[in-house]
Protein backbone atom coordinates (compact mmCIF):
# COMPACT_ATOMS: atom_id res chain seq x y z
CA UNK A 1 0.00 0.00 0.00
CA UNK A 2 1.70 3.48 -1.42
CA UNK A 3 1.02 6.11 1.70
CA UNK A 4 0.84 9.74 0.18
CA UNK A 5 3.78 11.68 1.83
CA UNK A 6 1.58 14.95 2.14
CA UNK A 7 -0.21 15.43 5.60
CA UNK A 8 -3.81 15.94 5.47
CA UNK A 9 -4.72 18.42 2.74
CA UNK A 10 -7.54 21.42 2.80
CA UNK A 11 -8.48 20.53 -0.47
CA UNK A 12 -9.61 17.73 -0.62
CA UNK A 13 -9.57 16.20 -4.74
CA UNK A 14 -13.12 14.77 -5.32
CA UNK A 15 -14.21 12.16 -8.74
CA UNK A 16 -18.03 11.62 -8.84
CA UNK A 17 -19.47 9.29 -11.22
CA UNK A 18 -22.99 9.54 -12.12
CA UNK A 19 -25.13 9.03 -15.56
CA UNK A 20 -27.92 11.93 -14.15
CA UNK A 21 -25.98 15.39 -14.62
CA UNK A 22 -28.23 17.00 -12.48
CA UNK A 23 -27.62 14.69 -9.42
CA UNK A 24 -23.53 15.99 -9.91
CA UNK A 25 -24.44 19.45 -10.30
CA UNK A 26 -26.36 19.26 -6.91
CA UNK A 27 -23.56 17.18 -5.12
CA UNK A 28 -21.39 19.65 -6.35
CA UNK A 29 -22.79 22.29 -5.23
CA UNK A 30 -23.21 20.82 -1.85
CA UNK A 31 -20.10 19.91 -1.61
CA UNK A 32 -18.38 23.16 -2.75
CA UNK A 33 -20.11 25.20 -0.58
CA UNK A 34 -19.84 23.03 2.55
CA UNK A 35 -17.98 25.58 4.85
CA UNK A 36 -15.47 23.26 7.06
CA UNK A 37 -11.30 22.50 7.65
CA UNK A 38 -12.05 20.99 3.93
CA UNK A 39 -12.67 22.55 0.41
CA UNK A 40 -13.89 20.03 -1.78
CA UNK A 41 -12.44 20.43 -5.33
CA UNK A 42 -14.88 18.09 -7.18
CA UNK A 43 -15.01 16.81 -11.28
CA UNK A 44 -17.87 15.15 -12.15
CA UNK A 45 -17.89 12.53 -15.17
CA UNK A 46 -21.27 11.33 -16.80
CA UNK A 47 -20.08 7.91 -18.41
CA UNK A 48 -17.65 5.29 -17.14
CA UNK A 49 -15.05 5.80 -19.89
CA UNK A 50 -14.21 8.89 -19.03
CA UNK A 51 -14.00 8.63 -15.40
CA UNK A 52 -11.43 5.38 -15.90
CA UNK A 53 -9.31 7.48 -18.07
CA UNK A 54 -9.31 10.48 -15.65
CA UNK A 55 -8.69 8.21 -12.45
CA UNK A 56 -5.33 7.19 -14.24
CA UNK A 57 -4.07 10.42 -14.95
CA UNK A 58 -4.01 12.48 -11.50
CA UNK A 59 -4.12 11.15 -7.79
CA UNK A 60 -7.42 11.85 -5.54
CA UNK A 61 -8.80 11.57 -2.24
CA UNK A 62 -12.78 10.85 -2.84
CA UNK A 63 -14.00 8.63 -5.10
CA UNK A 64 -18.13 8.93 -5.18
CA UNK A 65 -19.91 6.17 -7.31
CA UNK A 66 -23.75 6.00 -7.83
CA UNK A 67 -25.06 2.59 -7.94
CA UNK A 68 -27.22 2.21 -10.79
CA UNK A 69 -24.78 3.18 -14.01
CA UNK A 70 -26.21 3.13 -17.59
CA UNK A 71 -23.92 0.93 -20.01
CA UNK A 72 -21.36 0.06 -17.30
CA UNK A 73 -20.31 -3.06 -15.35
CA UNK A 74 -21.64 -3.70 -11.92
CA UNK A 75 -20.92 -1.64 -9.52
CA UNK A 76 -18.58 -3.99 -7.92
CA UNK A 77 -16.39 -4.29 -10.85
CA UNK A 78 -16.07 -0.26 -11.39
CA UNK A 79 -15.48 -0.22 -7.09
CA UNK A 80 -12.53 -2.50 -7.34
CA UNK A 81 -11.06 -0.85 -10.61
CA UNK A 82 -11.55 2.27 -8.85
CA UNK A 83 -9.50 0.68 -5.73
CA UNK A 84 -6.89 -0.75 -8.07
CA UNK A 85 -6.14 2.63 -9.86
CA UNK A 86 -6.81 4.66 -6.69
CA UNK A 87 -5.78 2.44 -3.32
CA UNK A 88 -5.16 5.72 -1.24
CA UNK A 89 -8.41 6.92 -2.60
CA UNK A 90 -11.73 7.00 -0.26
CA UNK A 91 -14.57 4.96 -2.39
CA UNK A 92 -18.28 6.00 -1.35
CA UNK A 93 -21.65 5.07 -3.03
CA UNK A 94 -23.78 7.33 -3.60
CA UNK A 95 -27.64 5.75 -4.33
CA UNK A 96 -31.32 6.71 -3.70
CA UNK A 97 -31.63 2.72 -3.50
CA UNK A 98 -32.75 0.95 -0.16
CA UNK A 99 -31.22 -1.97 -1.75
CA UNK A 100 -30.04 -3.23 1.45
CA UNK A 101 -28.43 -6.04 -0.26
CA UNK A 102 -27.02 -4.54 -2.89
CA UNK A 103 -25.46 -1.84 -0.48
CA UNK A 104 -23.61 -4.33 1.60
CA UNK A 105 -22.13 -6.16 -2.03
CA UNK A 106 -20.92 -2.66 -2.45
CA UNK A 107 -19.35 -2.07 0.68
CA UNK A 108 -18.12 -5.54 0.77
CA UNK A 109 -16.83 -5.04 -2.74
CA UNK A 110 -14.23 -2.15 -1.24
CA UNK A 111 -16.62 1.17 -0.79
CA UNK A 112 -15.92 2.52 2.79
CA UNK A 113 -19.27 3.82 3.08
CA UNK A 114 -22.56 4.18 1.65
CA UNK A 115 -25.23 7.45 1.43
CA UNK A 116 -28.27 8.13 -0.13
CA UNK A 117 -28.99 10.83 -2.53
CA UNK A 118 -31.56 12.09 -0.19
CA UNK A 119 -29.51 12.42 3.03
CA UNK A 120 -29.54 15.87 4.43
CA UNK A 121 -27.69 17.81 2.26
CA UNK A 122 -25.23 19.00 5.53
CA UNK A 123 -24.87 15.50 6.45
CA UNK A 124 -22.70 14.51 3.14
CA UNK A 125 -19.44 16.79 3.34
CA UNK A 126 -19.62 15.93 7.02
CA UNK A 127 -19.70 12.16 6.81
CA UNK A 128 -16.84 12.47 3.79
CA UNK A 129 -14.33 15.10 5.78
CA UNK A 130 -14.92 12.59 9.52
CA UNK A 131 -14.42 9.35 7.41
CA UNK A 132 -10.96 11.14 5.45
CA UNK A 133 -9.91 12.29 8.98
CA UNK A 134 -10.38 8.44 10.33
CA UNK A 135 -8.74 6.96 7.07
CA UNK A 136 -5.72 8.77 6.98
CA UNK A 137 -5.06 8.46 10.88
CA UNK A 138 -5.23 4.85 10.27
CA UNK A 139 -3.12 5.06 7.07
CA UNK A 140 -0.70 7.01 9.97
CA UNK A 141 -0.56 4.18 12.25
CA UNK A 142 -0.19 1.44 9.77
CA UNK A 143 2.95 3.71 8.36
CA UNK A 144 3.97 3.95 12.52
CA UNK A 145 3.89 0.39 12.69
CA UNK A 146 5.86 -0.68 9.33
CA UNK A 147 8.91 1.53 10.87
CA UNK A 148 8.94 -0.19 14.39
Amino acid sequence: MEIRSQSLATELSVFYLDDEVFEIESLSRILESFKGDFRFNIKGFNNSEDFITALSSRAVDIILLDIHLEGSNSIESVIAKAIRMQPDALVFVVSSTQNTKLIAQCLKSGAYDFFSKSSDSKEIPIRITNSFRRYKAQLSSLSHLEYQ
